[in-house]
């Protein structure tokens, strides 16, 4: 297949090879025949596995990383209250257990210096904070509003610096989930 996608790629009649939801082992085998342009996988303050092995893999490769549910599902939007009960896709969700969203909710709260130092809103910082981690990262996203498209667009222009970035880490690090 990989062989059949470097063919089609050369004679001009396809872009790009991706592949989704893989891990390291796939991206080697998949490059041991050629060639590959882009992956998707699952990424977040919240969800770094990606971290591990395949970023840096990516990383040595240039492969690019498109990272979906940046934001947990709209946790990560700071819009989530407290007495929020999660349904559907949401229901068994690790970061929607009771306990793991409360201490998700109160580091949002804990952002609120970096909002107004930023002058942006939560998700924007979010995803802010997902691109400063590599440059071969870009974003897919849920958005299903206008305006969730303009914070999305907000979160390219937020200069995050290191240190902050490092901070928001901490804090999701800290979380220390069940």
């Amino acid at each position: 297949t990989v062989d059949t996608l470097n063919t089609l790629k050369k004679e001009g009649k396809i872009r790009s090879i991706g592949a989704a939801n893989v891990d390291a082992g796939h991206i080697r085998e998949y490059l041991k025949h050629g060639e590959l342009d882009i992956i998707q996988a699952k990424y977040s303050i919240l969800d770094r596995a990606l971290e591990a092995d395949l970023l840096p893999l990516c990383q040595q490769n240039g492969i690019i990383v498109q990272v979906y549910s940046p934001l947990e599902q709209g946790l990560l939007t700071g819009t989530i209250a407290r007495d929020y009960v999660p349904g559907g896709a949401r229901a068994n969700k690790v970061w929607f257990q009771r306990e793991n969203m409360l201490r998700v909710i109160d580091m949002l709260e804990q952002w609120q210096p970096l909002c107004e130092k930023y002058r942006c809103t939560i998700p924007a910082l979010a995803l802010a904070w997902i691109l400063k981690q590599s440059d071969l990262i870009t974003l897919l996203s849920g958005a299903t509003a206008p305006e969730q498209v303009r914070e999305n667009v907000e979160a390219l222009t937020i200069p995050l610096t290191d240190d902050d970035s490092l901070l928001m880490r901490r804090m999701a690090e800290a979380l220390d989930i069940n």
